[in-house]
């Protein structure tokens, strides 16, 4: 399973050839030269071809160009990033092959997302389940690769996203909306949506409020044969947010965001192999609902010499979906009663998050640029799980009791529950540095540090009403864990000409420890807490800009030492006696990879990208049962994007566009690969095109008609159910919706 060194760098080698060589990959932004591309990567404004930092721009024209409002949508643009999606609302994202692992559907009791999340200055990753926020009026999304621990700090170990919101204009009132129509292949109702957005300015150049709001109906196009529903899988989802800000003072901002978005779907996108196209057979219904609520309050003060920014934010995130899963069954067979495979559970998560953000950004033109800041957060999350057997499941249990003589332990005939809920608090304080030195002209030094300290603290209760749990029943005490350390970054980079960056840079990152639900009763395995893992990231990297900045081309060169990685491992339970999984600490890996892109505006009219990214990852040193040698989860070894735009003007000051993209996802495993689950339980390679043309009349009026999924194809996202570092229904996948046609119809005042 494991290449050697000379085959790898071989690999990567040729890469980095053809990105000198073929202009056939690079950021979307810079197909758009008559756009401003400006990013805040580093707290500060910077052309995103000036940075030295691989990151990958979409503008918010190229969003909805892109007809963009999930995470499916634009990262599977991004080389070297790759989406896991669960049906069920669950998604995880991987950079450069660095992702929560053993991460959880239910959103708590595991590990934490490997990548930072932000929406403006507000960290809004907190657990294992980031939140796909609805996405209309965005300004930008910046996606920094690699560590980003310095100036972003827990989370971000394999990289950040950064979706910055559209500001109020305080100097006139407008209006802009659209409502979208189309249909799915084997659906058999429509799916429709709405979103719009108002801004009116209060007081001239002075305060501006803008208010945003999205509904969105997606139509199902599962059928259930358990039960003869259609369109199994149907959801909604609606948004509302609004930004205030004011010119308090001269140099004297102030900025409040408040938001609300809730989701619910009455089944997954998921279907079973077994049963034939676009079919799963579920025995009753599966459900999940979800609710995001923030605000925000940003300051910031001009104090000459540095910016000094303020940001405090809270924020709740709520999670409840239900689903069979073999859990409570399996613990019947392993005391002599197979009763039931599966029987129903509900998961709710509730988290709570506040977090306040100090920073000085110097300012001036001097040859010394520098950050300094301070950060604390504390969060708490309640979990609450639900296993039950209803009236109808009674008859099957009480009568394999009764084969085996246990008529003492019958259960009554409305059946009983059994309850666990535990809370998870964190707090942590952390203070950053981070300054830029102009040493020679055009080469710069940079080195930054970021000190931290973090309490983990977890109850654990669990309660039922069934005799038969008696002797498993346990309330563990509090457990609870303190750790500090400093996560620093240097980088050397040289700009010969204005058209041309090189860099040299060395990065750590971290993730928090955390809880282990299957140390206590019944499974009993494990240690109670598993540590915090962290990585090294040493890159080379390339940026130039030709033809007049009509042909861009970039390419980077990395590896990535994983210590201690927070995994899924397997042991033998000693109350059960049947192997169970926990979650653990399990191992180190290392990573090598290397990504190109390239942009190509030959004339006005059109543009062209493409993007390259190969990622070797392998367990190099393990604990427990994961073998050495095997491929990383979630790290497909290729990921490529390309895609063409053609604009016109037409008569009547009418402006109109054709595009097409596609994006291609390697083979990759789902888990870690294990003496138990020596499979990893894999996911095919799948490839996806779109295709939309559009016209924007001097009115102010525009359609657009579109096309995804145009091949039809049923890409596999994600596969089985994930609760804490149990696994099940493997043989169920989670597929990326059919082709769907639909049409734009938007208007602007």
């Amino acid at each position: 399973m494991k290449r050697s060194n000379t085959h790898r760098f071989r690999t990567i080698a040729s890469g980095l050839a053809l990105a000198m060589t073929v202009p056939a990959t690079a950021a979307h932004a810079a197909a758009n030269p008559d756009e401003e591309i400006v990013v805040t990567a580093e707290r500060r404004e910077q052309g995103v071809q000036d940075i030295a930092l691989p990151i990958q721009l979409f503008s918010g024209r190229t969003l909805e160009r892109l007809g963009a409002d999930k995470f499916e949508d634009y990262l599977l643009q991004v080389p070297g990033v790759s989406l896991r999606s669960q049906g069920n609302g669950a998604s995880r994202i991987a950079i450069r092959g660095i992702s929560n692992i053993a991460a959880s559907d239910v959103g708590g009791g595991n590990t934490l997302s490997t990548v930072g999340l932000y929406l403006n200055d507000v960290p809004i990753q907190g657990t294992s389940v980031l939140p796909d926020l609805a996405l209309y009026d965005v300004q930008r999304i910046e996606v920094l690769k690699g560590p980003q621990g310095t100036l972003y700090g827990e989370g971000a170990m394999g990289g950040a996203i950064k979706m910055q919101l559209t500001p109020p204009d305080m100097s006139a009132t407008s209006a802009r909306g659209e409502a979208t129509l189309s249909t799915t292949d084997g659906a058999t109702t429509l799916s429709y949506a709405a979103r719009g957005v108002l801004n009116l300015p209060l007081a001239q150049d002075r305060v501006g409020l803008r208010l945003v709001g999205t509904y969105k109906s997606d139509a199902g196009f599962v059928n259930n044969i358990a039960t003869g529903e259609r369109d199994y899988n149907d959801r909604r989802s609606w948004s509302v947010r609004g930004i205030l800000a004011a010119n308090i003072a001269e140099g004297f901002d102030a900025e409040l965001l408040a938001m609300s978005e809730h989701g619910e779907a009455d089944g997954f996108d998921n279907i079973d192999h077994t049963p034939g196209d676009l079919r799963v057979r579920s025995v009753e219904d599966q459900q999940v609902k979800s609710d995001f609520n923030l605000i925000g309050l940003t300051l910031r003060g001009d104090l000459g010499f540095a910016e000094l920014v303020s940001t405090s934010s809270y924020y709740t995130s709520e999670r409840y979906f239900v689903e069979r899963l073999p859990l409570i069954g399996a613990v019947f067979a392993s005391i002599g009663i197979p009763g039931l495979q599966e029987l129903p559970q509900s998961y709710e998560s509730d988290l709570e998050s506040f977090a306040q953000e100090v920073r000085l950004v110097s300012r001036g033109d001097g040859p010394l640029r520098w950050v300094l800041g301070g950060f604390f957060r504390d969060k708490t999350n309640d979990i609450v799980t639900i296993s039950s057997i209803g009236p109808a499941d009674v008859v099957t249990v009480n009568a394999n009791l009764t084969a085996r003589g246990l008529t003492s332990l019958l259960i009554a005939p409305d059946g009983f529950g059994l309850s666990r809920e535990f809370t998870e608090g964190f707090r942590q304080i952390s203070f950053y540095g981070e300054g830029t030195l102009e040493a020679l002209p055009g080469v710069e030094l940079t080195a930054g540090l970021r000190w931290f300290r973090e309490r983990l603290q977890v109850r654990d209760d669990r309660t039922d009403t069934a005799a038969i749990f008696a002797a498993l029943r346990a309330t563990p005490p509090d457990i609870s864990e303190s750790e500090n350390g400093i996560v620093p970054r240097f980088r050397v980079s040289w700009a010969p000409s204005d058209d041309a960056l090189f860099y040299v840079s060395a990065a750590k990152g971290f993730r928090s420890a955390g809880i282990n639900v299957n140390a206590v009763p019944p499974t009993q395995v494990g240690p109670p807490l598993f540590g915090s893992d962290d990585l090294w990231t040493y890159e080379f990297g390339v940026k130039t800009s030709w033809l007049e900045n009509r042909l861009t081309l970039n390419a980077s060169l990395f590896r990535s030492d994983w210590s201690d990685i927070q995994g899924t491992q397997t042991a033998i339970s000693p109350t059960l006696g049947t192997p169970a999984s926990f979650t653990g600490n399990a191992g180190d890996a290392r990573i090598e990879g290397v990504e190109i892109e390239a942009a190509f505006t030959p004339v006005p009219a059109l543009s062209l990208y493409g993007n390259l990214g190969y990622l070797d990852g392998t367990l190099i040193r393990t604990t427990g049962l994961s073998v050495a040698g095997a491929r990383l989860p979630n790290a497909p070894e290729w990921t490529a994007s390309g895609g063409i735009e053609y604009r016109a003007e037409m008569d009547g000051g009418a402006k109109g566009f054709v595009r097409f993209d596609v994006q291609h996802v390697g083979r990759q495993f789902s888990r870690l690969v294990t003496v138990a689950e020596p499979t990893g339980q894999p996911l095919r390679a799948y490839t996806l095109g779109q295709v939309r043309a559009g016209i924007d009349l001097e009115s102010g009026w525009g359609a657009t008609l579109f096309i995804d999924n145009l091949w039809n194809k049923r890409a596999e996202l994600g596969r089985g159910y994930s609760l804490s570092s149990t696994f099940s229904n493997p043989e169920r996948y989670s597929i990326a919706r059919p082709r769907t046609i639909g049409l734009v119809v938007r208007g602007q005042f």
